[in-house]
């Protein structure tokens, strides 16, 4: 029972940092399409950070893209494969 009770304060505390980052991030984020916002709500939503993106990309220094950089870039590597490949500016994990 304890145990359970613990992993129930952890998950309330990971949810309201999770909420806290994701208002942080809105407020200081370049304007969103509502396609973004809405991928991006369900993205905290699922459990994950806003530093992170569904993809693993990550940008020329090695660090991963936060989730709107990373679906921005996912997206026209889909439209625009020619641009990805061999020497482009983006790594995957």
């Amino acid at each position: 029972m304890k145990y359970m009770m613990k992993t129930d304060i952890y998950d309330k505390e990971r949810k309201l940092i999770l909420r806290r980052e994701l208002r942080e991030y809105i407020a200081a984020a370049n304007p969103l399409s509502g396609e973004e916002r809405k991928e991006l709500y369900e993205w905290v939503a699922s459990g994950h950070s806003v530093h992170t993106n569904p993809y693993l990309l990550c940008d020329d220094s090695g660090y991963i893209m936060d989730f709107i950089e990373g679906v921005r870039v996912g997206n026209d590597m889909c439209a625009n494969p020619s641009n990805y490949i061999l020497g482009g500016s983006v790594s995957v994990l």
